[in-house]
């Protein structure tokens, strides 16, 4: 039976990651000799094979997966004695090993179980998943992925491709489909999964989560339906720091020296204010510290991290900018019910430039038809060009 050996999983978790074999010519598919599995390579990456283990190594830069896959009798008595084993080899191998997170996960469609972990190697940390599984015919499937922390994050899309891609013999892609771990989409389950790496902080894990909760939320709406500004107008900020589109009927208000505070639209009871904000780096984090600004509508939820909208922050990518915006219930100075909407966009191509902010308080009989306009106008944004 072949199986990974120590060495080669603490590969793994020291970030020093063994080359087996030579090169298989820059190859997007890796056919096993003994017609058991396929499994592909994204563009860019290379195969490499270990005559002697039967190991696969799959490779782009410090990031890689390696895939091991044999047909087994009495050992292991199940997936769990192999995480097991695996999990203990590591704690002997790495002094700063540390378990960050385990659950269940299926490769090519065969049940089975992972575990998250790093070593904080000084000069390169790094993220390793252990992951195996058996079918039903005891064919027993190893796959270990890779990657140095700072690129973990962008790395994972590639590593679930690989992954995803595994087909044992007779296999279609119904037949290989790989569950959840955990449940949750993709792109959730990535981002989980950086977080509990510790790649990010946890106020912009906070962010993320909500603003991908939102997105996938809306996206087919925003899809279908996307907003429009009929006969619009272009307003340019007096002191050229950005222009924005809004209807030719809502009245500009520039606010301060020359508009040195942005400006404000008024539209019946409808009031926007656009304006450049400028004390933080990202969209998201416009939105979250206006939230919890007094005049911006209902008190600081108890975690001050939390967005105020029940869907969380919406990040929509597109026309050059990143626009993360939120909607909810407040009242006005009155104690009137108003609704709430808050973005911030920043350039895509500029990130040094951010932030725009757009806040509107919106009537309540008004709420369902200006939302998506609202949107719209956050979306028409334009940044100088450098």
């Amino acid at each position: 039976m072949i199986r990974m050996g120590p060495i080669c999983r603490m590969a793994v978790a020291i970030g020093a990651f063994l080359l087996l074999g030579a090169a298989l010519n820059a190859q997007t598919t890796y056919r096993d000799p003994d017609g058991l599995y396929t499994v592909q390579a994204p563009a860019g990456w290379t195969i490499t094979k270990d005559a002697g283990s039967g190991q696969v190594a799959i490779k782009n830069g410090a990031v890689s997966a390696t895939l091991a896959i044999t047909q087994t009798k009495d050992w292991p008595k199940d997936v769990q004695e192999v995480q097991d084993m695996d999990e203990k080899e590591m704690q002997g191998q790495c002094p700063t090993y540390r378990l960050l997170q385990r659950g269940k996960t299926t490769l090519a469609g065969a049940p089975g179980a992972f575990f998250l972990t790093s070593c904080a190697d000084p000069k390169s940390p790094a993220i390793a998943e252990i992951a195996a599984a058996m079918t039903r015919d005891r064919i027993l499937i190893l796959f270990d992925a890779i990657s140095p922390k700072a690129r973990y994050y962008e790395a994972l899309p590639e590593l679930e491709a690989i992954r995803s891609s595994i087909r044992l013999k007779g296999q279609d892609a119904g037949d290989a489909t790989t569950a959840g771990e955990g449940g949750g989409s993709l792109r959730m389950r990535q981002l989980k999964k950086a977080c509990a790496a510790e790649v990010f902080a946890r106020t912009e894990c906070v962010v993320r989560e909500f603003a991908l909760n939102g997105e996938e939320a809306r996206q087919e709406y925003r899809s279908s339906n996307p907003p429009r500004i009929e006969q619009g107008i272009a307003y340019r900020d007096p002191r050229g720091r950005f222009t924005v589109t809004v209807p030719q009927s809502w009245k500009a208000n520039p606010q301060g020296d020359n508009g040195e505070n942005g400006v404000q639209f008024t539209h019946g009871s409808t009031r926007t204010y656009v304006g450049m904000y400028q004390s933080v780096t990202r969209p998201g984090d416009v939105v979250l510290q206006l939230e919890k600004r007094p005049q911006s509508g209902p008190a600081a939820s108890p975690d001050d991290n939390a967005p105020m909208g029940r869907l969380g922050l919406i990040q929509i990518l597109g026309n050059g900018l990143d626009v993360t915006y939120d909607e909810f219930d407040a009242k006005n100075p009155q104690g009137e019910p108003i609704g709430m909407f808050i973005a911030g966009a920043a350039g895509l191509a500029s990130p040094e430039v951010c932030c725009v902010a757009v806040i509107a308080f919106v009537a309540q009989d008004d709420r369902a038809t200006l939302e998506g306009l609202l949107l719209s106008i956050a979306r028409s944004i334009q940044f100088p060009k450098k």
